[in-house]
């Protein structure tokens, strides 16, 4: 069980710090949404090319790369594979590769289209990633509010086992071997946030907007992107990490609408993968 008192207090302590930096922000204008067009004068993202989308994520993701892994650990064999962590560079080279198969697609789009998918911000990409860097200030208290709070509901109900996420799970395999390290900090920090901030901020948070409006479209894609995260290896705990990613990500699809800008989402998202990663490394060597 974990000390009652050490948690309830880091709790209170994290909701003032988070309601404290919500307030100045509040007041700085931050929760403010530009006005957005009426839905008679949106040209909706085709429900085609939204399901293309993710239709090349699953083929790459769960059959192309599976299949050369499979592949290639019957021609080397399992010890070589275990050996040169072949798994995770399986993994690293496959998520490069949809990376580059997503933005030719992207590419491809009717340039409305495009424009849709990546926001048609009035301000530079940088000042528009920059404004997304900056929301994690903002965000980083609340979900770690989640994360605390769970943790100390599922510990009352007697489950005090912790499973690391598969993301975790793959930045420590990689701590032995410094390449390897190199290479997944650069695809968690620079490549993965682009894939999914396209994927569901670009595509499915666009196309959902025109029918169901801003702020349910945000709500509604932040719950299929927790889903997308579910891990069967984690059981019950998987709650804690959803639902954190959940309050995340409604601010990754608040910030895309408050900057109208894509590259919002991702500068978001790359600091909050780049500031996890830095810390599961600091504490790895101590």
């Amino acid at each position: 069980m974990i000390e009652l008192d050490q948690y309830l207090f880091g709790l209170i302590t994290l909701i003032c710090i988070g309601l404290f930096i919500s307030w100045y922000a509040s007041k700085c204008g931050y929760y403010q949404l530009p006005q957005s067009a009426s839905s008679s004068v949106l040209i909706s993202i085709p429900g085609e090319l939204v399901f293309l989308a993710f239709l090349i994520f699953f083929i790459v993701e769960l059959v192309l790369v599976p299949g050369v892994y499979l592949s290639w650990k019957e021609l080397v064999g399992d010890t070589v594979m275990a050996d040169s962590n072949g798994k995770s560079w399986m993994n690293m080279i496959g998520t490069v590769l949809l990376s580059i198969v997503l933005w030719g697609f992207c590419r491809r789009l009717d340039p409305v289209y495009f424009n849709q998918v990546w926001g048609q911000s009035t301000t530079n990409r940088f000042f528009n990633w920059l404004m997304g860097a900056m929301t994690w200030l903002i965000a980083y208290p609340w979900v770690m509010v989640i994360g605390q709070f769970m943790t100390l509901v599922l510990s009352l109900f007697g489950y005090d086992s912790h499973h690391d996420q598969v993301a975790v799970e793959q930045v420590k395999e990689a701590l032995s071997d410094p390449l390897l390290l190199t290479v997944t900090v650069i695809v968690v920090v620079g490549i993965v946030p682009f894939i999914e901030e396209l994927l569901f901020r670009g595509f499915l948070q666009t196309w959902l907007k025109f029918f169901l409006g801003r702020y349910q479209a945000i709500a509604v894609t932040s719950l299929i992107f927790a889903s997308f995260h579910f891990s069967t290896s984690q059981g019950i705990e998987n709650i804690e990490f959803l639902l954190a990613l959940f309050v995340l990500s409604c601010y990754l699809g608040f910030i895309r609408e408050r900057q109208n800008s894509l590259w919002a989402s991702i500068g978001l998202h790359s600091t909050f993968n780049l500031i996890t990663i830095t810390f599961l490394i600091a504490m790895s060597t101590h």
